[in-house]
């Protein structure tokens, strides 16, 4: 016993070291694939967001040159220039690029040209799109690349663009939400950092020349500018016929895509460390509150099972769970060695084994459950799921040990004269609600029978036979109970259309702790055999596989001489 409870007393231990394999380990593993997981996906989100951007800004030159050939359209079409002079016609350039957001606007028939005071002449001949497109153009004395639309009406052309090197790039940078910017040939830059080292200005001039003369996008490079790291997409930019004019560049730096998982990973650490910490706190502490009782339990369980009932049951002074199945277990213990002490149970040692047997089942499920407490992964419905199982076996064991009590510690019967008929009919009546919640038909055929009988002990064997024939018959089956007097005997059948018993089970039918039951306590039948012998009556059981069962009590109707004579 001593090392029984040297061993318990590493239960703690054994709870916390299990905490830490199964779910300190996995926690970190699980935070550092969390944060691998996490960097994964912020490079593939960087990259997708680059080539989204790409697509967007594809898009937007497109839908940008579509409206920009509309305004052409419109200022040409209404005469709203050409039939200016040139003084009004540069006012009127001026309210029609505030109003529609672009850099220039323009008519033009040769040489002649009205509108925007920015613009000479913005073409070579025959440079112009038809419709849009990007060209290069004269903007105060500077050749700039810009993105045109341009409408003809006889010998008149209109044009309204925008520059790719100031607002395009703005608007672009704004629909994007990535940086852009624009590289031409003769190392002409718009939206680079000022302060380009010249192996940065090398190696941008080297992707220049790749891009420009392949004629296709570089993407996921990666470069220095300005001291800061970045991810790039290098795009060719090109005339409307095709003439490489440079490139766009579209770029997230450093700062902007790890920043953000540096943080995470941080503040991932540091959450899954206090998370860690707190844990193996709490589990140390719910792991002494939890297996100290149990240990305690189960020793006390051991002592019984080996023979032993001078050890008293602790904690019988709590008001709860715990201290319910302590007084039970107490209770359990006094009744088992003053049986003992009498020498009325032949065969202790083996219903002794069967109890801590019975008892081991539901106190490995309350252990089971206790420990399932410690996972710091359970969410809180399984938690309060968990505290139910704990409860619900703890009543089954408070209920067993009331059985077993009752069985090993049996009290003559009390016998007073009375009808049989009027008992059976009262248990029938408060099982009905049962009965019929199950979908099962009742049927009883009774005749009068007085006899001397003690009420209470025959109240609990119909009730066992009851619930035994109750559990046993599937919905829609029969319960039937037929009482016949005969002569100096009265004959007392329950019977059922269950699933029956097997034939290799029913020597056992009657032994102590023996159930098919799978909540079951075994005690049921063997109290029911010990109270219809105290009676002097005789209880057999007939039963089919699949048929059904048949329960048969014969009882003297005198108080002469018994049917069966009791042994002691």
């Amino acid at each position: 016993m001593k090392g029984l409870l040297a061993r318990m007393q590493g239960l703690r231990i054994k709870l916390i070291l299990v905490f830490l394999l199964v779910g300190l380990v996995p926690l970190l593993g699980a935070m550092w694939v969390a944060t691998e997981t996490v960097s994964d996906m912020l490079e593939r989100d960087i990259v997708s967001k680059l080539n989204q951007a790409l697509t967007h800004g594809e898009r937007y030159m497109e839908n940008e040159g579509n409206r920009l050939a509309l305004i052409a359209h419109t200022i040409l079409s209404d005469d709203s220039l050409k039939g200016l002079d040139y003084e009004a016609s540069r006012r009127e350039a001026l309210k029609i690029r505030k109003s529609q957001g672009v850099d220039f606007v323009c008519v033009c028939n040769g040489s002649i040209v009205k509108g925007d005071p920015d613009i000479g002449f913005p073409h070579r001949k025959g440079a112009l799109p038809k419709s849009f497109g990007v060209t290069t153009v004269i903007y105060r004395g500077e050749d700039l690349p810009a993105l045109v639309g341009v409408y003809r009406q006889g010998q008149w052309t209109g044009v309204a663009g925008k520059l790719i090197s100031t607002s395009l790039l703005e608007d672009m940078e704004e629909l994007t939400g990535v940086e852009v910017a624009v590289w031409l040939r003769g190392s002409r830059a718009w939206g680079v950092p000022d302060n380009l080292s010249d192996t940065e200005k090398n190696r941008i001039e080297r992707w220049l020349k790749r891009v420009t003369i392949k004629g296709i996008p570089l993407y996921d490079e990666e470069m220095e500018m300005g001291g800061q790291e970045y991810k790039t997409v290098l795009v060719p930019l090109k005339s409307w016929r095709g003439e490489p004019l440079g490139m766009l560049m579209l770029s997230l730096s450093d700062k902007q895509t790890f920043e953000s998982l540096l943080v995470s990973k941080r503040y991932f650490a540091l959450i899954m460390g206090l998370g860690v910490l707190l844990s193996v706190t709490l589990g140390w502490w719910v792991a002494g509150r939890i297996s100290q009782p149990v240990q305690r339990f189960a020793a006390s369980a051991d002592a019984i099972a080996q023979g032993n009932y001078s050890l008293e049951v602790p904690l019988t002074h709590r008001q709860d769970e715990i201290g319910s199945l302590a007084r039970a277990f107490e209770r359990m213990r006094q009744g088992l060695r003053e049986a003992q002490r009498r020498e009325k149970l032949a065969s202790l040692g083996e219903l002794s084994a069967g109890l801590a047997h019975e008892v081991r089942n539901p106190l490995g499920i309350i252990k089971n459950a206790a420990e399932g407490l410690l996972n710091r992964e359970r969410s809180q419905k399984e938690r309060e799921l968990l505290l139910e199982i704990i409860v619900k076996e703890s009543k089954r064991l408070n209920k067993l040990v009331s059985d077993f009590l009752t069985f090993a510690r049996p009290t003559p019967p009390k016998k007073v004269e009375g009808s049989l008929k009027k008992l059976v009919e009262e248990v029938a009546f408060s099982m009905k609600g049962e009965i019929e919640k199950k979908g099962i038909a009742l049927k009883l055929e009774l005749d009068e029978a007085l006899l001397p009988f003690d009420r209470d002990q025959m109240r609990q064997v119909l009730i066992n036979l009851f619930l035994n024939a109750l559990d046993a018959t599937p919905e829609g089956g029969e319960i039937g109970v037929s009482l016949l007097k005969e002569k100096q005997e009265v004959y007392l059948r329950l019977w059922d259309t269950g699933k029956g018993i097997p034939r290799e089970h029913m020597d056992k039918v009657f032994d102590p702790f023996f159930t098919t039951k799978e909540k079951g306590t075994g005690l049921g039948l063997a109290l029911a055999y010990r109270i219809v012998e105290e009676h002097g009556g005789t209880i057999k059981v007939d039963s089919r596989e699949g048929k059904g069962t048949m329960v048969e009590i014969r009882l003297p109707v005198t108080k002469g001489k018994p049917l069966y004579e009791p042994e002691g």
